[in-house]
């Protein structure tokens, strides 16, 4: 520990004042930075008192490390930033959970004593490849959150060049969505196939018919469960998506938000087949007492007047699949299981393959960006087939597909060759 007397001069009313004052210090090295922690005092004995309070502070977690010559660290800037744009409104409540979950899990331990200054490309880059291997999303997950921490440290002249630039952004892959794509055209005929049994009255499980084929209209699960019958407009003719279902994470429990996940809302036009299958639900919905008057204009509640949890929304789907595969005798095997969030992908996918315009899907879907919509569609063998026979017209006749370009080249090679 090092004890020394120092001074400072300040100034007040035109006139300087100098004063001297002790310094206790020491430094703490963890492996990967050496920091400083120091106290001061009019004595030294105060000095000590106050070096120890700082010390017993670091270790208690009540004090961070501010970095060399008071220069912000990952840790004391990503938590200013979050706690700025929680206040702001430029977070929604579950996107800063989402931050926080991985810069503590994945990030602090790694990054976070470090000053934004000293952030290099080559640590982040090490970091995002070692968090890849544990796992497929976490790679992704951790670029996310540092591109948007440390893009807002540019913007507020923390540093001048965020070292993101030159940082390899990795794919977002998922065991479940490759999956998809290998089985879409098996997925795609057991889920059209369930829906028709699930619409004949004599199904055993007929009420969740019009739960079920709302899936297929491309919402979001939260979209689908915070849909109210006050969102439907024109005798069902249409329905707005401007909300979700969402859950608190702090203590599971489940509120409307009057937003949707891009921020934006959109009407869909509701076919007959749709418009009666919710107007199904709203004769099934008379005979259910909702639990709390907030959920009295939900279009999906339990039997207990609850909302469709996330767990039950999940349950209720994997039932149903099981059910249908079950009592049509068909052999269950893993390709007959999947998530309810591929009919999703498979709306897309379907809008794509019967030739709907790019921006009409996204208005269906809720992208916001063609890159979205476009990860979304997956092209299916028919589609494909269809693609290939287009390409084989263009060899069997050039000049009706080519005809100038065929001309010019055809005369052109006539000249060489004379």
């Amino acid at each position: 520990m090092g004890l020394y007397r120092s001074q400072k001069v300040r100034k007040y009313k035109e006139r300087e004042y100098t004063y001297s004052y002790w310094i206790a210090d020491l430094s703490l090295y963890d492996g990967k930075l050496r920091q400083r922690i120091s106290g001061t005092g009019s004595t030294p004995a105060q000095a000590k008192r106050r070096l120890q309070e700082n010390l017993r502070k670091r270790y208690t977690g009540e004090r961070k490390p501010n970095g060399p010559q008071g220069a912000i660290t990952l840790d004391q800037w990503f938590d200013k930033w979050l706690t700025t744009c929680l206040a702001n409104g430029m977070h929604k409540k579950q996107t800063s959970d989402q931050h926080r979950v991985r810069y503590d899990e994945w990030i602090a331990d790694t990054l976070g004593n470090i000053p934004l200054a000293k952030l290099t490309s080559d640590s982040i880059q090490d970091l995002i490849n070692d968090g890849a291997k544990h796992g497929h999303a976490i790679g992704p997950n951790i670029y996310k959150t540092m591109h948007a921490v440390l893009n807002a440290a540019v913007e507020a002249a923390q540093i001048k060049q965020n070292p993101m630039v030159r940082v390899v952004k990795p794919k977002q892959r998922s065991k479940a969505g490759e999956d998809d794509v290998a089985h879409l055209e098996h997925r795609s005929r057991i889920a059209a196939e369930m829906v028709g049994w699930l619409k004949d009255p004599k199904c055993p499980l007929h009420d969740r018919y019009p739960f079920i084929f709302a899936l297929f209209l491309g919402l979001r699960r939260a979209e689908l469960l915070g849909l109210e019958f006050s969102c439907f407009h024109d005798h069902m003719s249409n329905v707005l998506i401007k909300q979700q279902l969402i859950r608190n994470n702090d203590d599971g429990s489940y509120y409307i938000q009057d937003s949707t996940k891009t921020g934006k809302s959109r009407k869909i036009m509701l076919p007959d087949m749709w418009r009666d299958a919710f107007k199904q639900q709203q004769e099934q919905r008379k005979h259910i007492t909702p639990a709390d008057d907030k959920w009295s204009d939900l279009v999906f509640l339990t039997e207990k007047g609850t909302p469709i949890t996330y767990p039950i929304y999940n349950k209720l789907w994997k039932e149903t699949i099981k059910t249908y595969i079950r009592m049509t005798n068909q052999k269950w095997d893993d390709t007959h299981h999947f998530r309810p969030h591929t009919c999703r992908k498979l709306t897309a996918s379907w809008l794509a393959c019967t030739n709907v315009n790019l921006q009409i899907a996204q208005s269906v879907l809720g992208h916001q960006s063609e890159a979205i919509h476009l990860y979304y569609t997956v092209i299916n063998g028919e589609s494909q087939k269809k693609a290939m026979a287009n390409l084989e017209d263009i060899f069997k006749d050039p000049r009706q597909y080519l005809p100038n370009r065929w001309e010019e080249e055809h005369q052109a090679a006539g000249k060489a060759s004379t």
